[in-house]
């Protein structure tokens, strides 16, 4: 029996990498690509990966699993849900599509703030939402919403891409299985 299952060796192995790679590429395209949360700097994306304890056989998935890869601090907020608030001011200032468009710095982790733009005031909406606008010639440009707090709503992706792997746990099984027979692991 033993000389039987000896060529099914390293199935386990592939197995565990196989399925930690397919959920890697699903929770990155699927649930990360705007079906659930909203792409703006791909950093959450990009700190996904993998992680596997060959003495257990187990892998762990997430933000900052891969060696190496630092955890992005806002992937739990995303995950559970809650509130957020400013730290160092009263009011958060979440910036407009407007000067998002036209500030790329803001996706590349050098966020413009309200104090980088100058002839600057605030207003209220007739809803009573704060707005900090720009002069500009003659007209104005809104640049942030003002916000004494934030609620953030559960978007789990990390369920939804276990939902998606229970799904397609047996073709991943018999792919791995297909690689180990063909001498692939």
């Amino acid at each position: 029996m033993r000389k039987k299952f000896s060529r099914y060796e390293g199935l386990p192995r592939r197995f565990i990498i196989d399925i930690s790679n397919r959920a890697v590429n699903v929770m990155k395209k699927q649930t990360l690509s705007g079906q659930i949360l909203k792409v703006r700097s791909g950093l959450l994306r990009n700190s996904i990966g993998y992680n596997i304890d060959e003495s257990t056989m187990t892998s762990v998935v997430g933000s900052g699993a891969r060696t190496g890869m630092a955890r992005v601090k806002y992937a739990d907020i995303h995950a559970k849900g809650g509130t957020i608030r400013p730290k160092k001011a009263k009011y958060l200032a979440i910036p407009l599509p407007s000067i998002m468009q036209k500030s790329r710095a803001l996706l590349r982790g050098n966020p413009l703030g309200p104090r980088d733009f100058t002839n600057t005031f605030f207003y209220k909406t007739r809803t009573g939402t704060l707005i900090l606008a720009q002069k500009k010639g003659r007209g104005i440009q809104n640049l942030f919403v003002m916000k004494k707090s934030v609620k953030i709503p559960r978007r789990d992706y990390v369920s939804a891409t276990m939902d998606i792997m229970q799904r397609e746990a047996g073709q991943v099984f018999a792919e791995s299985l297909a690689k180990v027979e063909a001498g692939k692991s």
